[in-house]
């Protein structure tokens, strides 16, 4: 097979993790010590969600009282095995903090320090997965573990920006290089030390598997612990032409990504042609994710212990689990940050400017229409910066708008 030429340029204005955002403390602090995080919150699991919860961070500790995420960072998978044993975390975790210095070479609103677990030892509230229980572990999560969803995140595959060929791929190319390795036959990539994957356990390597038909504990290529060493991976190989890998888009989305990795378009199964998550090459809409021509994407799965109704045991886990679905801890109460801007910023789209869902990680897509006010233009307008993006008309309320349309977050929208 050979690589098509489908698409000619990448989406833009995305980057990666492990830059200028990344800084480590001369001397790392226990994550126990309330003077310095109040209120914590234990949260382990998908390497690829570590940008978004780096933005949520930053609301959350702003808050009357603080709340702070402290992220144990493993694969997906992980996350949800975590929750069910309940063992300790051990080791160092990531939290967030608030960049002194945002500049040219360090643009990224947060910086990503080190905490140690050892002195406490603690026990995860909240997992978090890219993919479901039943994805994982092959069954439904105990009756004591609730399952919750978040935004939907997509996965993507990118290789070396040195290579100017690939711009797309097709689920057949993909099956056969992560499945067939060195006899794959695709273009370049027949090198298994070049061709980078995950891990079994991985909910990126999981996900893009149910679309490609390639067992994730069959795949072929270099394992990689996480996100940032799949980077490192991809960029250490000799030769660029041969190098492909893969990455949650949120996490392919933050500085300086672009200027060291390429973003291909992937064609599906029985689709005709690649696209890219957003409408054209250098666009933030997510247009394709959100109406389900790009088919690589789920949404993030969040596990909390719960008692007989389904509630949340763990106040601060409930509360947090609130925020990221974007629902008031009290009926009368507001939230007191826009979730919904925050995943505009991180590349991920909240549930509220989706079109279409998914039942089950690789199933079909059926019409969707959220339970909370629709906010696809206001997505798009923070995802891109365009205060009045292309087809979208600002309203005050609904008599601004047409037919059945209502006024929602500042815009018309519906039929």
């Amino acid at each position: 097979m050979r690589t098509k030429r489908i698409v000619t340029a990448l989406v833009g204005a995305l980057g990666l993790l492990d830059g200028g955002a990344r800084a480590i403390a001369q001397t790392t602090p226990p994550c126990s010590d309330a003077t310095l995080f109040p209120n914590p919150v234990y949260m382990t699991g998908s390497s690829a969600f570590a940008p978004t919860l780096a933005r949520l961070a930053l609301q959350t500790s702003a808050q009357t009282p603080p709340v702070t995420i402290i992220y144990k960072t493993s694969a997906s998978c992980d996350g949800a095995n975590a929750i069910v044993s309940q063992g300790p975390l051990t080791g160092n975790a990531d939290y967030f903090a608030p960049n002194p210095a945002i500049s040219e070479t360090s643009p990224l609103p947060y910086v990503i320090k080190k905490c140690n677990l050892d002195t406490d030892t603690p026990k995860a509230l909240i997992g978090v997965s890219d993919v479901a229980f039943q994805t994982c572990n092959g069954t439904a999560p105990p009756a004591t573990i609730g399952e919750f969803t978040g935004p939907v995140q997509a996965m993507v595959f990118v290789v070396p920006a040195a290579n100017k060929t690939t711009t797309a791929i097709s689920a057949e190319q993909a099956a056969a290089i992560y499945g067939c390795g060195q006899t794959s036959g695709v273009a370049t990539f027949t090198d298994e030390t070049a061709i980078q994957q995950r891990s079994a356990t991985s909910g990126t390597q999981r996900m893009i598997a149910s679309y490609i038909g390639v067992d994730p504990a069959a795949w072929k290529g270099k394992n990689n612990s996480g996100s940032g060493d799949m980077v490192n991976s991809l960029l250490a190989v000799s030769d660029p032409m041969k190098a492909i890998g893969i990455l949650a888009l949120d996490y392919y989305a933050t500085p300086p990504n672009p200027t060291k990795l390429n973003l291909l378009a992937f064609r599906g199964f029985l689709q005709s042609k690649a696209y890219y998550p957003s409408s054209v090459p250098g666009a933030l809409d997510m247009i394709n994710v959100r109406d389900g021509h790009y088919v690589i994407q789920a949404p993030m799965h969040l596990w909390a212990a719960v008692n007989q109704n389904g509630s949340v045991v763990r106040p601060l886990a409930r509360k947090m689990i609130d925020w990221m679905q974007g629902n008031p801890v009290a009926p009368e109460d507001e939230l007191p940050f826009d979730i919904n801007e925050v995943y505009a910023k991180a590349g991920v789209v909240p549930k509220c400017a989706m079109k279409v869902m998914r039942k089950t990680d690789g199933g079909p897509f059926f019409p969707y229409v959220p339970d909370k006010p629709p906010c696809g233009c206001f997505y798009e307008s923070k995802a891109t910066g365009i205060a009045v993006p292309s087809g979208c008309v600002p309203c005050k309320d609904a008599k601004d708008c047409r037919g059945q349309q209502v006024c929602s977050f500042g815009f018309c929208e519906g039929p």
